[in-house]
């Protein structure tokens, strides 16, 4: 298993992907992006992998701008 750190650039901002290789895997490569621990994701490919992991951390964006930084009291 190997572990590198790419860059994942998400519109204006570029994000960090913490990926680990495990040839016996069917998706040999998986990652974690630094800066979102929510987005994980896997590829059989680095190339699928970067694309999983853009979609990835979009999607924790735009799960977390709805949520308010301070609980709201009902």
């Amino acid at each position: 298993m190997v572990d590198a750190l790419i860059p994942v650039k998400v519109g204006k901002k570029t994000y960090t992907a913490r990926v680990h290789h495990d040839k016996k895997e069917k998706y040999a490569y998986s990652g974690k992006c630094v800066e979102l621990p929510a987005a994980i994701t896997a590829g059989r490919t680095m190339d699928e992998l970067k694309k999983n992991m853009k979609e990835a951390i979009q999607l924790v964006l735009k799960a977390t701008k709805d949520v308010p930084s301070k609980p709201q009291l009902a």
